[in-house]
């Protein structure tokens, strides 16, 4: 289970860091060659909320941050490859 969990946040990791880039959700998902829904899933799972990252100094007033995620919460990464994002 450590191994799954590991690739998930591994492939986590990887989205947000090129969406950070300034990437659209259909860039990050062509590159990755995975399904848009899924690439939004993992930034409204960082915060990222219309292209902006809501932080403790910016939440607006009805939004909610997300302050820790689970291995489980990110179970639809498991259908795409890890050697697509190394």
């Amino acid at each position: 289970m450590d191994q799954i969990a590991d690739e998930r946040f591994e492939k986590y990791d990887r989205i947000v860091e090129k969406y950070e880039e300034r990437k659209t959700q259909q860039e990050v998902a062509d590159m990755y060659g995975m399904n848009k829904r899924h690439v939004a899933k993992v930034t409204q799972l960082d915060n990222c909320h219309n292209t902006r990252k809501v932080t403790c100094e910016n939440v607006r007033k009805g939004e909610a941050m997300i302050p820790i995620i689970f291995a489980y919460q990110l179970y639809f990464l498991d259908k795409y490859p890890i050697e697509n994002f190394r």
